[in-house]
């Protein structure tokens, strides 16, 4: 059986178009400070994808999208016709909210969001979501089988980083051993369907 695998981020800092990558430590707490960077002058942020990305993989990341804009009206994630400027990871978009979707090798995570900061500022003004392209996903609207990651609820979880947020609840906190587990617990197993829960909600709210 698959192991559990990881969901990760980096932070782009830009400076202009350069930029440098900054590790973030996974640690357990709620509040504004799991935030420490935001979305600031436009709260609809708009998303590209690939033009490689299948259909199948399009609609499950445009669904976890549409959760998470149901909490928060102010701010959203909204898909936008054409496809993306694809940039290299670990760099920044050429302009602002050159927001990509796409698919990489991503060395064992499941996911990994990178985002860009205005310089000298914790204002976010692009991001990269990437999908391990090596995974064999669930791409269904259903609970997983046991042995399949589930697509949905890998981009749900990169999304929450791609709002800002720097952190993950511990796996060995209660809410992340209980079931499926909160959307922002670092790791997920095989089988696992996840949606937004209490402890995500709370913290996302006190940010926006």
């Amino acid at each position: 059986m698959p192991a559990r695998r990881t969901l990760a981020l980096d932070a782009a800092v830009a400076a202009l178009i350069a930029c440098s990558v900054l590790a973030i430590t996974a640690i357990a707490h709620s509040g504004k400070s799991a935030y420490p960077t935001q979305w600031e002058r436009d709260k609809s942020v708009g998303y590209q994808f690939d033009g490689s990305m299948s259909a199948a993989y399009r609609n499950r990341v445009v669904a976890a999208a549409k959760q998470w804009n149901k909490l928060r009206p102010a701010l959203s994630f909204d898909k936008q016709k054409g496809n993306a400027q694809v940039y290299p990871q670990g760099e920044c978009g050429n302009s602002y909210q050159s927001n990509v979707i796409t698919e990489r090798s991503l060395n064992g995570a499941l996911g990994f969001t990178t985002w860009c900061l205005f310089d000298g500022s914790g204002e976010i003004y692009s991001f990269q979501l990437a999908i391990d392209k090596k995974t064999n996903f669930y791409t269904g609207k259903g609970k997983p089988p046991s042995e399949k990651y589930d697509l949905f609820s890998t981009v749900l979880h990169e999304f929450g980083h791609a709002q800002g947020r720097s952190d993950h609840y511990r796996d060995n906190a209660s809410f992340c051993k209980k079931g499926g587990g909160e959307v922002m617990c670092s790791t997920m197993s095989p089988g696992v369907k996840r949606n937004v829960q209490k402890h995500d909600k709370h913290t996302f709210d006190s940010a926006y």
